[in-house]
């Protein structure tokens, strides 16, 4: 049935052997047996879990006697050992070799491997001790480990137990009659696949517990008292040294009883008194005081260096320590020929509470004999009261208190003009720079201030009520502008004079007279009318228009030299 298994394997192989898988089986499986041996397919299966209820402890390759004559152990052994609290019975067991071949023939029909017992798998009864040893002997077919490299594993039944793989790196090559024992503290099947679980052993012991190995080669094992079995310097009998290690395995780390420390401390100045202790990993050293230094650096009046000196090469010429500020005090504190040489200035801000701008943008503070000083600062001013474009008082503002820059106007009526506000020269307020037009003649009847006196028509009385003419002729209008705007006019005209009658109280012919000798008597004794239409007497006409012409010439002349 194992041989079914190939054709597919095949067909996967050989895509052209597909369409004739339906009639051509039986020659499939012929080519399987040639290409493929029945162990590739029938060859059962290498499980993945490993529980560990039985494990390989020793492993013998080449006795050092072919028989007990010789004095020791003959063939190819191994031994198992059962870790478990629970009995296991051995009819299931299997053995398998790096090659994969599996052994048989070993008797484990009624076999039982006890709770923490060993058992001796060897190639023949030659390799039975001659000495009495406490475990079961079980001798199978031929059995071959090759010392140099190889691996053994364990199942019961389909489930693997242990995988040991030897040789490579790290793992011993053992010798002629040696065999590889695993130690003590292995319990499970994980720890025993590295070479520093296994020992070389020169007197082998089948059947019983071996010792633990002695890996750094200093002559001990752990179980003969070495506390790391890696450093061939740790061990027991070993000089203790101060090294934070436990170096002679008593327990304790750097019990050094009355050693001597290897050398003396410092102990002038500072040091004085110091003896030197064991610091562990990092050896013997000097638990100097704080303030010690290897160089004399600090100027203290101490010998921080323990040389038996005290600030050497730190002092200047006036017994100061070098380094020390020459501080503003007026004075030569370190005798270098140059005064308040060393204090920084503290800064306008720090020692003025002045921001570093505006007039105060150069300024800083002065040094003098007693001390640091602010300096007079020409223009400033805490509070700004003074319009000079310059930020009196510091504050990254100018002239803030004053609308400089804003609108203003200057002038009256038509002499008025738009500028802005600018500081005055003396800086005490500000002034509206603008220049203003020059007044020209007033103009009647344009309600504009033409001459920029700050009235508007003046000496016009454009709209007032004005009469023209006398007697019986006289009208009443109102005084009006000329075409020009210079003068105005009397919007009236006077009436047209009549025939002068008598007796009747009245002007009738216009001249400023009533009832003059020239009269005329009214016949029919009604009352004489100088109404527009009546009998005109050119002269008196004539006579009342020059008055009135003459009049308004006289208004206007005024005007102008007004």
């Amino acid at each position: 049935p194992c041989y079914l298994l190939a054709a597919p394997m095949l067909v996967r192989l050989m895509p052209g052997l597909e369409g004739l898988m339906s009639r051509s089986l039986p020659i499939l499986w012929l080519l399987g047996l040639l290409v493929f041996p029945v162990k590739t397919f029938c060859e059962e299966p290498h499980p993945q879990q490993q529980e560990g209820r039985i494990l390989v402890t020793e492993l013998m390759f080449r006795p050092q006697a072919a028989n007990k004559s010789g004095g020791g152990v003959a063939g190819t052994w191994f031994e198992l050992w059962n870790p478990g609290p629970e009995p296991l019975p051995l009819d299931q067991l299997r053995v398998r070799d790096a090659g994969g071949r599996l052994f048989q023939g070993w008797p484990f029909a009624d076999a039982v491997l006890a709770p923490g017992a060993f058992a001796v798998l060897a190639q023949s009864k030659e390799a039975q001790n001659d000495r009495p040893v406490p475990a079961d002997y079980y001798f199978g077919e031929s059995l071959t480990l090759d010392a140099a490299e190889g691996s053994l594993e364990l199942y019961l039944g389909e489930l693997l137990q242990d995988r040991v793989v030897w040789g490579g790196e790290g793992w011993p090559l053992c010798p002629l009659g040696y065999s590889l024992s695993l130690e003590p503290s292995v319990t499970d099947a994980a720890g025993n696949d590295t070479p520093e679980a296994w020992c070389l052993d020169t007197l082998p012991n089948p059947g019983l517990q071996g010792g633990y190995c002695d890996h750094d080669g200093d002559g001990f094992s752990e179980s003969q008292g070495d506390c790391d079995d890696h450093d061939p310097t740790v061990g027991p009998g070993n000089f203790e040294e101060c090294n934070g290690v436990d170096d002679d395995c008593s327990g304790h780390t750097d019990d050094l009883g009355e050693l001597v420390p290897p050398y003396l401390c410092l102990t002038s100045g500072l040091c004085l008194g110091t003896k030197a202790v064991c610091l562990g990993k990092a050896g013997w050293g000097c638990p100097y005081p704080a303030g010690f230094e290897v160089d004399e650096l600090s100027c203290d009046g101490a010998d921080n260096d323990c040389d038996g000196f005290t600030d050497e090469a730190l002092r200047n010429d006036c017994g100061g320590c070098f380094g020390a500020p020459d501080l503003c005090d007026g004075v030569d504190d370190d005798c270098d020929g140059v005064t308040d040489e060393d204090e920084p200035n503290p800064g306008l801000v720090q020692f003025c509470g002045v921001e570093p701008q505006g007039v105060c943008a150069q300024a800083l503070p002065v040094c003098g004999s007693y001390g640091w000083y602010c300096p007079n600062i020409p223009l400033y001013q805490a509070e700004e009261d003074l319009c000079d474009a310059l930020d009196n008082d510091c504050d990254g503002s100018t002239d803030e208190t004053f609308e400089v820059g804003a609108p203003c106007t200057s002038g009256e009526g038509m002499c008025r003009r738009a500028g802005a506000l600018e500081c005055r020269p003396d800086g005490v307020g500000t002034v509206c720079v603008v220049e203003a037009a020059a007044g020209a003649l007033e103009l009647c009847g344009n309600q504009l201030d033409d001459d920029c006196d700050g009235g508007t028509d003046e000496g016009f009385s454009a709209g007032q009520s004005c009469t023209v003419g006398v007697g019986v002729c006289r009208t009443t209008g109102k005084w009006i502008c000329t075409q020009d705007a210079l003068g105005e006019i009397c919007s009236a005209q006077p009436s047209f004079p009549g025939e002068e009658l008598c007796d009747n109280g009245l002007d009738d012919d216009c001249d400023g007279y009533t009832d003059e000798a020239s009269c005329t008597s009214d016949p029919a004794g009604s009352t004489a009318s100088c109404a527009v239409g009546g009998t005109l007497k050119p002269p008196i006409f004539l006579l009342g228009l020059a008055a009135s012409l003459l009049f308004a010439g006289l208004r206007r002349r005024a005007r102008r030299h007004h």
